[in-house]
C-alpha cells in the first residue's frame, strides 16, 4: 500500500530493478505503455522518457537489459494490432538504446497477441 509506485509523484506506474546472480548483473525496466494510451499521443509520455534515459545510462555496468512492456515493441503490423507502440516511440527508444551503447544486450519482454 505505501509503495512509492502508487504515489501521485510519477505519472504511470513503471519501475526498475537489479537482479544479480554470480557474476551477471540484470537491469529489469518495467514500462507503462497504458497510462499515455490515447490517440496522437506518444507511448510513454515525456516525463518516463526521462526516467528511461536516466536508467538506460545505469544500465551502461549491467550485463544484460530487460524491457517490459504490455504491448507489443517490435510487431510492424498495425493493421491486425490496434495495441502496438506507435512508430515515433518505437525509434525513439531504438535510438536511446544505441546512443548509450547498450543495444546489442537488450532484450524486450511484451504482452501476446490475440487475434480473433
Amino acid at each position: 500500500m505505501n509503495s512509492e509506485r502508487r504515489s501521485d509523484v510519477i505519472e504511470g506506474t513503471y519501475w526498475d530493478y537489479y537482479v544479480t546472480s554470480d557474476d551477471i548483473k540484470v537491469h529489469l525496466l518495467l514500462l507503462d505503455v497504458r497510462y499515455n494510451l490515447e490517440p496522437e499521443v506518444d507511448t510513454l509520455g515525456e516525463s518516463q522518457w526521462q526516467w528511461l534515459e536516466t536508467k538506460l545510462i545505469e544500465s551502461r555496468d549491467s550485463d544484460l537489459v530487460l524491457l517490459g512492456s504490455g504491448i507489443q515493441f517490435l510487431n510492424f503490423d498495425n493493421f491486425f494490432l490496434s495495441e502496438a507502440w506507435d512508430p515515433e516511440s518505437r525509434a525513439r527508444l531504438l535510438r536511446m538504446l544505441i546512443k548509450h551503447g547498450i543495444a546489442q544486450k537488450t532484450i524486450f519482454l511484451s504482452g501476446d497477441v490475440h487475434y480473433s
